[in-house]
């Protein structure tokens, strides 16, 4: 299973983003998940406009500003690792020559076909169907309510065993079939 699974909606601008970059560019990238702060010194990711500037400089900034403005502000670049596991477990994009990223002929055909099956089979095999039946039988739910389910198909379908984990890649699955409006938020008022 991929962990930091990202919503439907970051999925494809990060794979038409990435097509052609340096590899070592975007390893640098992630290096910022190092850099979380502490509770006297807080670092705020929350506006990449205001943080892009002051704390990366030369390709890496570059390729920053790429994934933010060419995403329409829509997908935050210290938060890419998600989409990054995914194109890469699913053969989206591969490591041409291990230097350059490159969009695959799957990766291509998610954007040209997309009533091609392929992104039905992702969430088949990353648990989505799973949960989205789960919230079927259910109606209005918590996540509490769904995780006896959602653990059972991934302890016997998949090597995840730790809840931890499984509690994580449940709300993440949500959080993409909310994106995607396929599930409701509901927040009792």
């Amino acid at each position: 299973m991929t962990p930091l699974f990202p919503t439907c909606h970051q999925r494809a601008p990060f794979l038409r983003i990435m097509d052609g970059i340096a590899v070592a560019a975007y390893h640098d990238l992630t290096a910022l998940q190092e850099q979380s702060g502490n509770p006297q010194e807080q670092v705020d990711w929350s506006e990449p406009d205001a943080w892009i500037p002051v704390r990366l400089a030369g390709e890496v900034r570059t390729l920053a500003e790429r994934i933010w403005h060419a995403s329409h502000r829509q997908l935050n670049p210290r938060y890419t690792r998600g989409c990054w596991y995914l194109a890469f477990k699913h053969g989206l994009l591969s490591r041409r020559y291990g230097e350059i990223v490159r969009l695959t002929e799957r990766g291509q055909q998610f954007f040209d076909k997309p009533d091609s099956g392929l992104e039905v089979e992702i969430d088949a095999y990353e648990g989505v169907l799973v949960i989205l039946h789960l919230v079927a039988e259910h109606g209005a739910a918590r996540r509490s309510d769904l995780l006896p389910g959602y653990a059972q198909f991934c302890r016997s379908e998949t090597t995840t065993a730790s809840d931890n984990f499984i509690k994580t890649t449940l709300y993440d699955r949500l959080r993409n079939l909310i994106d995607c409006g396929f599930v409701l938020a509901w927040a009792p008022v």
